[in-house]
């Protein structure tokens, strides 16, 4: 009857489950959504998408064009200080300075001729190699004179290429406001020393003021050595530098960025200095994220109006159908009560009859199968039960014969009282469970029949938790384990046996353990032993344990189990587990 139940409500369940995913309500809301929403739900971030393309294409350009420039201006610039440099050094008009004496007027003369075209004049200073000043446009720096100084610092980097032009990073921390310098260390007769120029912040920000740049982008200078950096306008904080710097350690990319910033680096030909440039990426994310809220707000409204729409639309087309999918969930789940109230004469009031009727016929055809089968189960069960072995019954007989031949007529009587309680306990199947102790009685004037038969060769040990004995149990579902191991392990053996019975309480089951150290079998016949291959008949012997494989599937619906562990003269042990929660008062 389960199975034919459980068979129909899964049917009804995939007709319901395919009612339910097909109603009017659901077609009507797909389309809507196809139409109205889905087009824009791919729009809005494809529109997103472009736009952001669109803008960063547009600053990385702007941001390269500008950088390029700066770094013309600049390279321009830098080329402009070392002629001036040079020409210190070798032009007819500064020959004079190199000399014991010189006219310092005509000098400086010669001198700012050379600077007639620069807005922000430059520092020039000519020194001797032991510090001490020749000329000076300015005020000279103290690190150029010091002899402390004379050794390091552009000094030092001068030394190393005699008579030709170095560039010298000063740190942007620089108390006279310096970004570079030009020095130029030249050996003459009669002279040795290093002629300088000084180039300031002022000279970066005219660059800036001729490339029209006033917020953004950040430009800075970056030393061949990747140490100083000096921003042309703006700042670059220490994050900046750390990434900027990372990355001309590895290479030189032309673009990068992170979440933050936008970020070129152009490298001069000969490679005597960077330019960055930097563009905060804040501007950028507030126009998209002003372009996804209004993509988010049109999707949002669109889905709206589509869900009101389709509600509106197929409600009344779809609430017939959906009354007989509730009218159909109800039966599946039991309730054949359940009717649905359609009195159309079109399609849907043919379909609420037809569930109607479907709900009609299905009680009556699962109330007869499961009439059919609880008869069924209840004729197994009696038949499994009857199944007692003719040749014990024949056996305790010659034994009861030989007793009273012999004279033994207490141990007759011991033995009728014992094959009479096992017999009454057969026969009565008015009963179908008893309690375990009821059981373990039946055990034990069945083991008392066989120890009469088999003397010393059977020697037995029960021990059942007291927790267990009142627990309920099918009838003669212990008993067969017994006999199994008497009749075919310690019967078959030479000389002494032992038979061990344990009952233990596991919390959420019952076990039972039949241990013997008989003969014992092969694994093959082990697993044989519990294969159910076919529903015996009830007038043929069977076989005892596999009668318990049988009962304990009726009984318990396969949640209990039973295993047999056995080796061939080593013994067999059975091991039986039943779920407490399935050990239930019923009547077989």
């Amino acid at each position: 009857m389960n199975g034919i139940k459980k068979r129909l409500i899964q049917r009804l369940d995939r007709f319901s489950f395919k009612l339910r995913n097909h109603t009017f309500f659901r077609k009507l809301l797909v389309s809507y959504l196809l139409i109205a929403v889905v087009p824009l739900l791919l729009v809005g971030p494809f529109a997103y998408y472009l736009t952001k393309t669109i803008l960063m294409e547009r600053t990385r350009s702007n941001l390269e064009s500008q950088a390029s420039l700066a770094l013309g201006q600049t390279k321009q610039l830098i080329d402009g200080a070392i002629l001036i440099v040079e020409a210190v050094s070798s032009d007819i008009n500064f020959r004079p300075l190199f000399t014991e004496s010189f006219d310092e007027p005509a000098v400086l003369n010669s001198l700012f001729l050379l600077l007639t075209n620069w807005k922000h004049k430059p520092g020039i200073h000519v020194i001797r190699s032991d510090g001490e000043p020749i000329l000076s446009s300015s005020e000279i720096p103290p690190d150029y004179t010091d002899i402390n100084y004379l050794t390091w610092g552009i000094w030092h980097r001068a030394k190393e290429r005699p008579d030709a032009p170095i560039l010298y990073f000063h740190s942007p921390s620089d108390s006279r406001h310096r970004v570079l310098s030009i020095g130029l260390y030249t050996e003459k007769p009669g002279f040795s020393g290093l002629i300088v120029l000084d180039l300031y912040v002022s000279h970066l920000q005219e660059i800036m003021e001729k490339l029209s740049i006033q917020e953004y982008p950040y430009l800075g200078l970056f030393d061949p050595y990747r140490i100083q950096v000096h921003a042309m306008n703006g700042e670059f904080d220490h994050g900046d530098r750390e990434v900027i710097r990372n990355e001309l350690l590895s290479t030189v990319p032309s673009t990068f960025q992170n979440k933050s910033r936008l970020y070129t680096i152009h490298e001069e030909n000969g490679n005597r200095f960077f330019l960055v440039s930097l563009y905060p990426l804040h501007q950028i994310n507030e126009i998209l994220n002003f372009v996804k809220w209004i993509s988010v707000i049109l999707t949002s409204s669109m889905v709206l109006l589509s869900i009101i729409l389709a509600l509106t639309s197929s409600r009344n087309a779809s609430e017939p159908l959906m009354e007989v999918v509730r009218c159909l969930q109800r039966v599946s789940e039991g309730d054949f009560s359940a009717r649905t109230s359609i009195e159309s004469k079109d399609e849907f009031g043919i379909l609420g009859s037809i569930a109607n009727q479907l709900a009609v016929d299905m009680h009556a055809l699962i109330e007869t199968n499961k009439q059919k089968e609880e008869s069924l189960r209840v004729a197994m069960l009696k038949s499994l039960q009857a199944q007692t072995k003719p040749h014990f019954i024949f056996n305790s007989l010659e034994l009861i014969k030989w007793y009273i031949m012999l004279g033994e007529n207490e141990l007759a009587t011991d033995t009728i009282i014992d094959l009479g309680y096992l017999m009454r306990s057969t026969l009565d199947l008015s009963e179908g469970v008893i309690r375990i102790e009821e059981e373990l009685q039946i055990i034990k004037h069945y083991l008392a029949i066989q120890k009469r038969r088999l003397g010393n060769r059977l020697n037995c040990t029960i021990a059942i938790d007291s927790s267990l004995e009142k627990l309920p149990i099918p009838r003669f579902l212990l008993q067969p384990l017994v006999e199994n191991a008497v009749m075919h392990g310690l019967e078959r053996k030479q000389g002494a046996g032992m038979l061990t019975i344990l009952g233990k309480d596991e919390g959420d089951a019952a076990s039972f353990t039949f241990i013997d150290d008989g003969v014992g079998m092969n694994e093959d016949a082990a697993k044989e032993l519990i294969t159910i291959h076919k529903i015996p008949n009830a007038m043929n012997e069977g076989t005892g344990v596999q009668n318990i494989v049988r009962r304990l599937e009726l009984y318990y619906h396969g949640k209990a189990h039973i295993r047999i562990d056995s080796a061939p003269m080593k013994g067999t042990t059975i091991i039986l587990v039943i779920p407490k929660d399935e050990m239930l008062w019923t009547n077989g």
